[in-house]
């Protein structure tokens, strides 16, 4: 069953990000190593059904410090009720944390990039249990030399150019790295054919495309050799495409499944169809924090007779374990950053005070950005080998591109004002009034 909605209708009936209301607090001694830190989100519901946000859930896992306090509450309003949207609760969790380190930063006359580091805890603060792998320093230290780091002015609101002030700016990612259990099943052919199958969504993401490389590595077969189904509810059950779960579930069923069928090749069974199911592996995890980690780097360009923002480039470095094809990881990674970048400048949903419905519920008047807004971007990552995050050692890649970076504009903002915005977007009419113009 299919229910096609207009654009108009989309904006309140497929849900949207929770508005949030953030109050960081961070205390840090001389060395700028954090001994507090507290985190409390207001966020909104509607009357008809509960949808909380996991804002502050990042917060969690960040940063060492004695002492830490997370909480939420949730205002039911008459509004339509808000759903998932890309990095549900780490995206806007981590731009309070991140513009509040790089407050601190400031404050402690730090450079934001060594804060950071030097509060990267050895193992996760909230669980007290080893990370899989952590390798958020490494993320940080290769993205400021490739960003050119050491040559940025730490005074703020100095550099400019024309009727231009600029600025860079940095924050780093997180999201979990999930493995969740799944089915595939995998058949040969005849005339070194196969065909493996999972009921596995490809939404545009690559799927397709890196299960046939998983399964034909596990046959030791050329891709194409391998006929991959998905879509189907009648193949083997699989998760949902969310979550950033997706490779790392489908793909350890569908090497299971290839394997299995190898060595039954192996011994002779010519024509043989075995399906595997992961739910045992996902049992027999260590107790380990599974997580990917980044680090954003922007730089930008604020015009102080219009307000407008452009960001010049942006920079990301991620460790998100085995990178398994190359070209739709940075495809994934600078999508998402685009994201990024708009939440920070101009994704703005205006609701009717009075019937509690979207008033720009278009794209002539909801802003989303073209190839104009987005100068330069570049994505690269950490070769990182995670064995204990799933048979298969990847680490979920859709979402933690997103993570971090309206952050990393954020601060670029403040590093090229010497003003700190805390609601976004930064419109240019909020812009003019922070900078007196």
């Amino acid at each position: 069953m299919k229910l096609p909605v207009t654009r108009q209708q989309m904006f309140a009936l497929t849900g949207y990000r929770t508005p949030t209301i953030q109050r960081m607090r961070l205390g840090a001694d001389a060395d700028g190593r954090l001994v507090a830190i507290g985190h409390d989100v207001q966020e909104q519901t509607s009357t008809l059904r509960e949808f909380a946000e996991q804002t502050a859930t990042p917060t969690r896992v960040m940063y060492a410090a004695p002492n830490r306090r997370t909480t939420h509450r949730l205002a039911a309003l008459d509004v339509p009720t808000p759903s998932w949207m890309r990095a549900p609760g780490e995206c806007p969790g981590m731009y309070a944390l991140e513009s509040a380190m790089d407050e601190l930063a400031v404050a402690a006359g730090i450079d934001p990039v060594e804060l950071r580091v030097r509060n990267d805890p050895d193992a996760d603060p909230e669980l007290d249990i080893p990370f899989s792998t952590r390798n958020l320093v490494a993320c940080l230290r290769d993205g400021a030399e490739r960003f050119g780091w050491s040559s940025r002015d730490p005074a703020p609101g100095v550099r400019r150019e024309g009727r231009w002030l600029a600025g860079s700016g940095v924050a780093a990612s997180t999201y979990p790295a999930r493995f969740r259990p799944a089915q595939a099943f995998a058949r040969a052919e005849g005339h070194d054919r196969y065909v493996v199958g999972i009921g596995a969504a490809d939404i545009g993401t690559g799927a397709r495309t890196v299960l046939t490389q998983v399964a034909a590595e596990a046959l030791g077969v050329e891709p194409g050799q391998v006929r991959m189904l998905v879509g189907d509810s009648a193949l083997p059950r699989a998760p949902v495409a969310g979550g950033s779960a997706g490779t790392a579930s489908w793909g350890s069923a569908v090497e299971g499944a290839c394997r299995a069928l190898r060595e039954r090749l192996a011994a002779g069974e010519h024509e043989a169809e075995v399906t595997y199911d992961t739910s045992d592996d996902v049992e027999r995890q260590k107790e380990l924090s599974r997580h990917a980690f980044g680090a954003q780097f922007a730089a930008l360009r604020v015009n102080v007779d219009t307000g407008e923002i452009r960001v010049d480039r942006l920079l990301g470095v991620f460790a998100a374990g085995r990178i398994l094809n190359p070209r739709t990881a940075r495809s994934q990674f600078v999508g998402g950053m685009t994201m990024g970048m708009a939440m920070a400048l101009m994704e703005e949903s205006v609701v009717d005070p009075a019937f509690g419905d979207f008033l720009n519920h278009d794209l002539a008047q909801y802003h989303v950005p073209v190839n104009a807004d987005v100068h330069a971007i570049e994505a690269h990552w950490i070769d990182e080998t995670d064995p204990d995050a799933n048979p298969i050692g990847v680490k979920g890649i859709g979402e933690i591109g997103i993570v971090g970076t309206a952050a990393a504009v954020g601060n670029a903002f403040f590093h090229a004002t010497g003003v700190r915005l805390r609601d976004l977007p930064l419109r240019p009419d909020r812009v003019l009034q922070a900078l007196g113009s």
